[in-house]
């Protein structure tokens, strides 16, 4: 995993915080998305920002979009807050 990209919804707390922490664990560079502000903030002062990037959002709404190409990318969904598949 040393130097992939890992963008993780939700990974602030339980399964998604493990997960992160996993991944940084073996050289992941992880991008996470959550709405605890708190908690991101902790694994922040953690981990530190070199390999840890934090965005609010709130995936279960809709309107939001992500723009953008990158030739590294592993994607791991979260609970979403839908109870659908996708």
């Amino acid at each position: 995993m040393k130097d992939k990209i890992v963008v993780l919804t939700g990974g602030s707390n339980g399964i998604g915080r493990g997960i992160l922490e996993l991944f940084l664990e073996k050289g992941a560079k992880v991008c996470f998305i959550d709405t605890d502000q708190n908690s991101a903030n902790t694994l922040i002062n953690k981990y530190g920002n070199n390999n840890l990037l934090y965005y609010y959002g709130d995936i279960a709404n809709e309107d939001i979009k992500i723009d953008g190409g990158m030739s590294k990318l592993m994607i791991y969904n979260d609970d979403n807050g839908w109870d659908y598949s996708i």
